[in-house]
């Protein structure tokens, strides 16, 4: 039978061996920056106004103080990995209250997000008009997350309207809640739509004769600068369908409106609850250091060193003559 001290040394041994596994596996399975989380799978961003314009196809006129509600849902699906996720995202505009019937525009983009720097990984997908066959598109810009503390004060972000990455630029920085929000400004200057993807709406026959869409918009994105979440959108989009042959201009859509206060706190707690990676790295390196330091002491211990001093001080001890 093992003498206790030797018991005592493997313990030791074994609890090094555990918290240096630990400290390896932590690296693996949980990240000390500030990628994408993979919590909650699905969120939803919502713009409502008010106060909209919006052209109505069947009476021919663009209607003034319309409630028009814009949604994006996102879904993290598999395959997901410690540097990238499949995401889907649902895109819907409607008049009124929310009933389908007023529906102005729906589509569903489907791609592969780097979770550290944003950017799409590979050819978006995008499903927008029942019965015909998605289109494939690639961007390089963001679109639902940015990267941690970014060293540069312009990034590509992709307008979903046209289907288009455009510069946004930092021309804003507060602290809020002892966290830093950055905001970054677009501005979309009149693009024709056609120019940019085909779509049935991107024309309109008017009493002047045909019309082309034309689109422009202006975004404030704030966005926390540790996490790279998005706390809040405020946009000013305006859509114009112009006569070819020249002509008065119609209104297709005028939009303005800010991410509601209640989803701005929830983004806000969210954005909160992201590791910095200061604490992290701390623990993994007491963890790795403390179980080096038992794994050594308790190496010692299992050949017998704590107990050959006093075993040879007694035989000393016993053959000591009188």
């Amino acid at each position: 039978m093992l003498p206790k001290s030797r018991l005592f040394a493997v313990l030791l041994l074994g609890v090094g061996v555990a918290l240096v596994t630990a400290a390896i596996l932590a690296g693996w399975f949980m990240h000390s920056d500030s990628r994408m989380q993979l919590s909650p799978a699905r969120s939803t961003m919502t713009l409502v106004d008010n106060d909209a314009t919006v052209y109505d196809p069947v009476a021919g006129t663009s209607d003034k103080h319309q409630q028009v509600v814009m949604q994006r849902h996102v879904t993290i699906t598999d395959p997901v990995s410690p540097t990238s996720a499949a995401v889907r995202i649902g895109y819907a505009w409607l008049k009124g209250n929310g009933d389908p019937a007023g529906l102005l525009d729906a589509s569903i983009w489907s791609y592969h997000i780097n979770r550290i720097s944003g950017m799409q990984e590979s050819d978006t997908v995008i499903a927008s008009v029942p019965g015909f066959p998605p289109s494939q598109h690639d961007f390089q810009a963001l679109s639902i997350h940015f990267p941690s503390n970014p060293d540069t004060d312009t990034l590509p972000v992709l307008d979903p309207f046209l289907r288009a990455a455009f510069p946004a630029n930092r021309t804003a920085t507060v602290e809020q809640g002892g966290r830093t929000i950055d905001t970054w400004h677009q501005v979309i200057r009149d693009e024709i739509v056609a120019e940019h993807y085909a779509a049935t709406g991107n024309t309109l026959t008017l009493p002047a004769g045909p019309a082309l869409k034309h689109y422009s918009a202006v975004r404030d994105l704030q966005v926390d600068r540790q996490s790279g979440i998005i706390i809040a959108e405020t946009v000013h989009i305006t859509e114009k369908y112009v006569p070819v042959d020249g002509g008065d201009p119609v209104t297709g859509l005028d939009f303005r409106a800010t991410t509601p206060t209640a989803e701005r706190s929830e983004m806000a707690n969210r954005a909160a609850l992201v590791p910095t990676g200061q604490g992290f790295s701390a623990t993994r390196i007491l963890l790795g250091a403390g179980g080096c330091v038992l794994i050594i002491v308790g190496g010692i211990g299992v050949f017998g060193a704590f107990g050959r001093l006093p075993e040879a001080g007694r035989k000393k001890t016993g053959t000591r003559k009188k």
